[in-house]
């Protein structure tokens, strides 16, 4: 046994299709309809629901193997060669097909009128399914209308959704540009306000050139690529009071009026007199009137030797003398522009053969145009370390931070006040940095 089933839009139409396909295959006999149902179904994606009429049949392949194995008692039969006989002999047989597949007995005598009903039929039958074809044409051309209208209302939608996005992002880009450039027009100004130097502004907005625009459209994550690239950029330098190892003879240049003197006495006072180690002063300051009557009272109040010297050969014979613990060192607080006196230190200190430590001091309050003149006079001195001064007397430190990242020195002390030893400590960088950028 074989089952099969046929689909059609009406319960009639399944019907039909399952016997056109049996007298087609001829196997009416062998074929019986077991059941018809309908069943709901969606079609285009989901979009529309139909109702299908669904016909189920039973095929009995044991008799049609039989029926096909039998000598077929026609099959020398001929087409009569006369009109009357060759239409007649196809009706007998639609006749006795549709006899067979009514249940009627196939041995029925058919006559004319048998035969032109027969035919009426057959040709009704066929008018029906030349309607239910074209029916189905007709619907398959609505469903790929509709299918195309769909398509097209889709891509529509999809192609203006795509324009609209498009539009939008490339609005959303020019709006992020504008930011931008508004933010690193605005982060020049913010630095200079801050006295940081015209070259390190400059090195910080190529820097922030190559940042994310979500970087650059926020105002809070720039100043954190700055802070970032100042601490990428700044050397720093392990300074421990208790056990200062860079040497016993410490050496304060700068130019005048930055605080060397005073800056001298509260480093002696807190890394030998706190530490109660012996130490002496030495002063070259032959040009600023009072400078040594100021080192000669501070040393008293410390029990330490004061050593003013007008020539070379003093200076020589006093490092010579190594009986103490630091020798600190205060020199002349000339102008920058007097290079023959800073060639002249140079010169002592080349000679003299000893190691000095030494420090140059800066004030907070340099304005940063100045900056670049203080550190090429004094390079020759070959300095080790930057100390800043009168941080109390400014908001900003940019020009501090300025001649750290220029001279690629670290920075050991600040001062931030007069008192004596108070107002000294240890240089932190990444508080200097954060002020900064307050």
């Amino acid at each position: 046994m074989r089952y099969a089933v046929y689909e059609g839009k009406t319960k009639q139409e399944a019907v039909d299709k399952m016997f056109m396909a049996a007298r087609m295959e001829n196997r009416v006999k062998e074929t019986m309809l077991i059941r018809t149902y309908p069943e709901e179904r969606r079609r285009l994606l989901g979009l529309k629901k139909e109702t299908v009429w669904i016909a189920t049949a039973c095929i009995n392949e044991s008799r049609l193997l039989d029926r096909e194995r039998k000598p077929s008692k026609r099959s020398d039969i001929q087409l009569p060669l006369f009109k009357d006989e060759a239409v007649e002999a196809p009706r007998r047989e639609a006749s006795a097909m549709s006899f067979a597949g009514n249940g009627a007995h196939k041995n029925i005598p058919i006559g004319p009128q048998s035969s032109a009903l027969l035919s009426s039929a057959f040709l009704d039958k066929n008018k029906k399914l030349e309607e239910e074809v074209e029916t189905l044409k007709s619907s398959l051309t609505q469903i790929q209308n509709f299918i195309k209208s769909e398509f097209d209302e889709i891509k529509e939608g999809l192609m203006k959704t795509s324009r609209n996005t498009a539009l939008e992002n490339k609005k959303k880009i020019m709006q992020d540009l504008e930011i931008s450039q508004k933010n690193i027009e605005w982060t020049d100004e913010f630095l200079r306000e801050r006295e940081f130097h015209p070259a390190i502004i400059k090195d910080i907005i190529e820097y922030l050139k190559t940042q994310k625009n979500g970087v650059l459209i926020d105002k809070a994550q720039i100043l954190i690529a700055v802070r970032d690239f100042l601490k990428g950029n700044i050397h720093v330098e392990d300074i421990l009071m208790e056990n200062y190892n860079f040497g016993n003879n410490i050496l304060f240049i700068g130019p005048t009026g930055v605080g060397k003197t005073v800056t001298i006495i509260k480093m002696a006072a807190h890394v030998a007199i706190i530490r109660q180690k012996n130490l002496r002063f030495i002063s070259i300051d032959r040009y600023k009137v009072g400078a040594d009557s100021q080192l000669k009272t501070y040393a008293d109040l410390m029990k330490s030797s004061f050593h003013p010297i007008n020539k070379q050969e003093e200076f020589f014979e006093l490092l010579s003398q190594d009986d103490t613990h630091y020798t600190f060192i205060d020199t002349a607080g000339r102008s920058p522009r007097d290079t023959i006196v800073i060639k002249e230190l140079a010169d002592w200190l080349k000679k003299a053969e000893k190691k000095f430590d030494v420090h140059l001091v800066v004030s907070a309050t340099t304005k940063p145009k100045d900056l670049d003149m203080i550190i090429e006079s004094y390079s020759s001195l070959e300095f080790a370390h930057i100390i800043a001064t009168k941080l109390d007397e400014t908001a900003h430190f940019g020009s501090i931070l300025s001649v750290l990242y220029k001279t690629k020195k670290p920075i050991s002390f600040i001062t931030n006040g007069q008192g004596v030893p108070e107002d000294f400590e240890i240089a932190n960088v990444d508080k200097l940095i954060a002020d900064s950028l307050k």
